[in-house]
């Protein structure tokens, strides 16, 4: 039988009795703001650092009482990551800081106690006690100063390890991406219907809502290759249509505030908030606004509908009365990715709701950790294959990798990719950086995809009998058909029949007048060339322009092989 050691709190009454004296002893050296703009007393508790979530993010720091530490050592810890948290992120606090100290077994911070535990230190830890020793070394220079001088020297950063051409983390192949954009194009279209229904349930709304945001979430995160980070600080009056002013509230009186009606025909763009900077919550904001395409429009048009019905369900809930006007206000004003909790507060009047919705305010923004969490569940729902590995999974960095390997093949330069990416020019170098032989692999890579063998592996005497799934072009001349008339009516392609080559469903059709496609294909990508469009931003174009090369290829092999064996 094994014990399991619990380290033993201090007596309530006692710990508040010296977090007390504390306070008076200390004063305004214990009151800090955080990073956030979120008053704390570093003698508290809890800390709580930011408006994010139902009650904010907070730092729990109770545990210091279960250490054997000194009471001065405590105070200078307290104080010391208090320092920290106005410069940091609460994740940072939480986990670099407190997540070292929790399970680290040091009771001084002497060289000798930090040069015992330094091998068996994981790189997380390392970071937290060189943080915390160059706040500590501020607090007494004599206590510190060989630890601090001692991890200064020995504190070496890992290299970084980012291969965007791994198989399993790095940039999707293309037949990935079709897998991909097809499921999630599949599922969330079945949950926005879904989402249409019972529109007079606010319990049936909401849950449906929370479900469509986490899909909306990924369906921006990857169509403006973005983080969570930068989709956190988005409220809804960073989605504009196209051509609308992006307007600030400051100097503009609330009953003043132009609002604005969206139709089905418009299309948006998204105003994007840097996601690494060191400034506060929504301080500061991308040069350019990015567009959202018309299928994309539609989608977070009709997330926008439902998410205003629940706005206006909570509203009444609460007895609280608002004009058309004041709801377009604090529409403008919610984030677009909310925390439940938001729809089921009881507000006490209309001032309350005013005010817990302010313009540059967190309060009901889920976190950057809650979002990707959330998209991790829409990713779980999705049915994705891959021509590379059995369990293909997808990411943000996946995301970002897949078009960063892309521009730098199309020939964009450091500073194309950083804007694309939203990225510094730095931490793009690997894309530009990367070998002749690698964009080879990278540009060539689907031509090996087992994709091309499927494409011409079944009868087409069976299919031909289903012409409604019959795949034609411009002058009504068959390319070829659908394998799976189930999967053919999901798909969200458009542009058909060119964006049905590669396509793991598609037959191609021998004797297809494919080159008429291909010219067509060619004659448009010439085009927004010469409009000016950058060739990165027409990749995919020209994957289906090489998808319809190969095509001719073996349709004309086939066709001479079999003449040949007629001849004979």
């Amino acid at each position: 039988m094994s014990l399991t050691l619990v380290p033993e709190l201090q007596p309530q009454a006692s710990r508040q009795q010296k977090l007390q004296d504390w306070k008076k002893q200390y004063g305004d050296e214990a009151q800090f703001n955080s990073k956030d703009g979120f008053p704390f007393n570093c003698f508290d508790d809890v800390w709580t650092l930011n408006g994010l979530g139902s009650v904010g993010q907070q730092v729990d720091v109770e545990f210091f009482h279960t250490k054997d530490w000194s009471d001065e050592f405590q105070c200078h810890l307290r104080l010391a990551i208090g320092n920290i948290a106005t410069k940091r992120a609460v994740t940072s606090i939480s986990g670099d800081i407190c997540g070292t100290l929790r399970k680290l077994f040091i009771t001084t911070f002497s060289q000798s106690e930090i040069e015992g535990h330094w091998p068996l230190m994981l790189e997380y830890q390392r970071k937290g006690i060189k943080a915390l020793l160059r706040e500590l070394i501020t607090i007494d220079k004599t206590e510190y100063r060989d630890a601090h001088d001692w991890v200064e020297k020995n504190y070496k950063k890992p290299k970084r390890k980012n291969n965007p051409y791994c198989i399993e983390t790095g940039a999707l192949s293309e037949f990935e991406v079709q897998s991909f954009e097809r499921e999630l194009a599949k599922t969330l279209k079945a949950k926005l219907i879904d989402l249409a229904k019972d529109t007079d349930d606010f319990t049936s709304q909401l849950r449906k809502l929370t479900i469509v945001k986490h899909f909306i979430m990924l369906r921006l995160v990857y169509a403006l290759v973005r983080r969570s980070a930068n989709l956190n600080q988005t409220k809804w009056n960073d989605i504009l249509p196209v051509g609308a002013p992006f307007k600030d509230e400051k100097d503009i009186a609330q009953q003043d505030m132009e609002t604005l009606d969206f139709s089905d025909e418009d299309e948006l763009q998204v105003r994007l908030w840097k996601a690494k900077d060191t400034s506060n919550f929504r301080k500061s904001v991308e040069r350019y606004s990015l567009s959202l395409n018309a299928k994309l429009t539609q989608e977070v048009l009709c997330y926008r509908q439902a998410y205003r019905r629940c706005l206006q369900f909570s509203l009444a809930k609460s007895n609280i009365q608002v004009t058309r006007e004041e709801l377009d206000v604090l529409m403008m004003r919610s984030p677009i990715a909310f925390t439940p909790v938001f729809f089921k507060t009881n507000f006490a009047d209309k001032t309350e709701v005013f005010k817990a919705l302010s313009e540059k305010g967190t309060g009901f923004h889920d976190s950057s950790n809650g979002i990707t969490r959330n998209i991790a569940v829409a990713v779980e729902k999705l049915d994705l294959k891959s021509d590379r590995v059995p369990n293909m999974r997808v990411a943000n960095n996946r995301f970002r990798h897949t078009v960063g390997t892309a521009a730098a093949i199309m020939g964009a330069d450091a500073t194309e990719i950083a804007s694309l990416l939203g990225n510094t020019l730095t931490s793009v170098k690997y894309y530009v950086d990367m070998s002749d032989e690698q964009r080879a692999n990278t540009d060539n890579q689907f031509l090996g995809n087992t994709q091309l063998k499927q494409m011409f592996d079944a009868d087409i005497a069976t299919l031909q009998k289903q012409t409604k799934y019959t795949m034609i072009d411009s002058e009504g001349n068959e390319a070829g058909q659908a394998k799976s008339q189930k999967s053919c009516s999901s798909c969200g392609e458009i542009k058909r029949p060119l964006a049905c080559y590669g396509c793991n469903n598609f037959q191609a059709l021998e004797y297809g007048d494919h080159q008429n496609i291909r010219d067509d294909a060619q004659r448009l990508y010439d085009k927004q060339i010469a409009k000016g469009d950058p060739s990165y931003l027409l990749q995919r174009l020209a994957t289906q322009i090489k998808w319809v090369d190969v095509t001719i290829i073996v349709c004309d092999e086939r066709m001479a092989n079999r003449s040949a064996l007629h001849a004979q």
